[in-house]
């Protein structure tokens, strides 16, 4: 293995050269989503799908009809999810994600090269949009 995490795929937006997406699977088990354009998701979820990681990003759209979710506060607690605003990614210790729960990554453009992500946790699979407000949690140290 090439580095302290393997790249599973990367994506290239056409309005710049930054990647769209990132997931790695890292030497200590945990998996990172990066996300720097909600084209992204797709990719993502699509490589989150073959890691059998209940994690899937989806556009944070207001009005959205998707299921109410809830705050994943023990993840937090347990340093099990942790997220990293300043370069839009969150590292996930997926055996802790609750078995039948899906994490889901609400992505939204803040800017033309950010996106924030809010995290829920949903039961089931997860919907195709979320309209949860965005929760910003500082990165763990």
């Amino acid at each position: 293995m090439l580095g302290a995490a393997t790249a599973l795929a990367l994506a290239l937006t056409a309005t710049n050269s930054a990647p769209a997406f990132a997931v790695a699977r890292n030497a200590d088990g945990t998996v990172t989503v990066t996300i720097h354009d909600v084209a992204g998701v797709g990719g993502a979820n699509t490589l989150l799908a073959a890691l059998d990681v209940s994690v899937r990003a989806v556009p944070a759209v207001r009005g959205c009809p998707a299921p109410a979710g809830r705050q994943p506060e023990s993840l937090f607690a347990d340093r099990a999810l942790r997220l990293d605003p300043a370069s839009s990614s969150v590292t996930i210790v997926p055996s802790a994600i609750p078995a039948g729960d899906t994490l889901v990554l609400a992505a939204t453009e803040t800017s033309s090269d950010h996106v924030a992500l809010g995290v829920t946790l949903v039961r089931g699979p997860a919907p195709a949009c979320s309209d949860q407000a965005l929760r910003s949690r500082p990165a763990a140290p």
